[in-house]
């Protein structure tokens, strides 16, 4: 599945308690399915921007975050996402991280090339950038 050259935009009338915002822009739940994100453009969320549930695999490539009041990725049930030259600027927490977000989230820098290299088998990635890194990371899945 892939979602490309889409702009979320959670700013609406409609919001009962996320300050005239979508809570969920958009969810990945899917069992045993991979996806893409690339050149995306998501902005104004207060939270699982998106959210990854249900064994699901996700590579985000060159996609922007802009002004998001809480948290824009929530990984769970195991599920796995490669962020690839991804920018999140005026974002508060890049990824939740606390006990129940127990699946992996990566975001190469300059020491981990190889090892992406030689486990993903692509030449070369794209360093993560960010205004504030608090909360972003690789973690490792629960058993």
């Amino acid at each position: 599945m892939t979602t490309s050259n889409s702009e979320f935009d959670s700013r609406t009338q409609y919001s009962a308690t996320s300050g005239g915002n979508h809570y969920w822009d958009f969810l990945f739940l899917c069992t045993q399915t991979q996806g893409t994100l690339a050149n995306d453009y998501v902005h104004n969320t207060p939270g699982s921007s998106p959210g990854v549930g249900g064994n699901f695999v996700v590579h985000a490539v060159k996609n922007y975050w802009s002004n998001n009041t809480g948290y824009s990725y929530k990984v769970v049930n195991y599920c796995n996402v490669l962020l690839e030259g991804d920018y999140f600027e005026h974002t508060a927490t890049p990824n939740k991280h606390d006990a129940e977000t127990v699946g992996a989230m990566m975001a190469p820098s300059s020491s981990p090339q190889s090892t992406c290299k030689s486990t993903l088998r692509c030449p070369s990635l794209r360093p993560m950038q960010c205004s504030s890194l608090s909360g972003v990371g690789p973690r490792r899945a629960s058993p």
